[in-house]
């Protein structure tokens, strides 16, 4: 995880403040670049990265354009910033410009957690499993039918979009356009929330994401949805969220549920290639499927930094 330190000063490489030297100052292993703020594709593959950072620099200090970010790589050290959100704050940006969750912190994020959060209960879930058991089945069976495929584009893409589409009750036939603005609305946040650099048209993308899932959430209102999208367009209309909130929450659950679902799939083809033992265990033992996907989370999750914003000195 990261945690950005507003009290202390950007300095220029080698000179002396009384802190830790700079990631790019350190002796790093022969054929590792020293890890950044910014991945320039070095870091695809980190678990090296995170080996070394462990034993050598548990708080790395890396240097970026607003200010200092600092790394935190050890479980015990992670965990327990996690448990002080007071201390560590996900309002990494104040105020916050964007209704996504990951940017709250209590209340706020209790509020809008609580919003969602009942749309997604095994009980709801459970109504949308058939058909995407069938989307599953339809979008792999060209692939076995050809002998292969891209796991990403081919299956993993289609099968999370039309998912969270089928979730929120939001028309998914055109992917290339929904996935065009979910990831210029991801570009948009991570410029806004991470310092990130953009694409120079994310935000009229973002925006015309956002109106688009305003005429949605009319429809599904008008159309009684009980879909995620209808739960959120209702709460809305009720006065409990304000417009913008609703838009932006909506663009949230969808570009959050698409994702990191599609890198978990992607991630699962790329373990079986790696350890095809797995698969012939799963096929004798179907059951074992959910202990794969459990350690699978676990083993190559989807999200691999949370950052935080420090409220005093730690």
């Amino acid at each position: 995880m990261s945690a950005r330190m507003t009290e202390i000063p950007s300095v220029s490489a080698g000179e002396s403040d009384g802190l830790a030297p700079y990631s790019n100052e350190l002796s790093w292993p022969e054929g590792m670049a020293p890890f950044k703020v910014v991945d320039d594709g070095t870091q695809g593959d980190p678990y090296a990265h995170y080996e070394w950072m462990r034993e050598n620099a548990p708080v790395l200090r890396a240097h970026s354009p607003v200010s200092d970010v600092w790394f935190i790589s050890r479980y015990d050290d992670v965990r327990r910033a996690m448990r002080a959100p007071k201390v560590f704050s996900s309002q990494v940006v104040d105020p916050v410009p964007l209704t996504f969750l990951t940017l709250f912190d209590a209340p706020n994020h209790t509020r809008l957690r609580q919003v969602v959060a009942q749309a997604f209960i095994p009980k709801a879930i459970a109504r949308f499993e058939d058909r995407v058991r069938q989307n599953a089945e339809k979008y792999l069976a060209p692939m076995l039918a050809a002998g292969g495929g891209d796991a990403v584009d081919d299956y993993a893409i289609p099968l999370s979009m039309s998912t969270i589409s089928a979730l929120l009750d939001v028309p998914a036939e055109d992917f290339d356009k929904m996935k065009f603005w979910s990831d210029e609305t991801f570009s948009y946040f991570g410029r806004l929330a991470r310092n990130a650099q953009g694409t120079g048209t994310d935000e009229q993308s973002t925006f015309e994401f956002f109106a688009y899932l305003k005429d949605t959430m009319e429809r599904l209102y008008r159309e009684e949805s009980d879909s995620v999208g209808g739960h959120i367009a209702r709460m809305w209309k009720d006065g409990l969220l304000s417009e913008k909130e609703a838009k932006e929450l909506c663009a949230f659950v969808f570009v959050a549920g698409h994702d990191t679902t599609t890198i978990l799939l992607a991630n699962a083809f790329r373990v079986f290639s790696e350890q095809p033992g797995l698969l012939d265990r799963i096929r004798r033992n179907p059951d074992d499927a959910n202990l794969f996907v459990e350690e699978l989370a676990r083993y190559r999750g989807t999200v691999q930094r949370a950052s935080r914003i420090t409220t005093e000195e730690v």
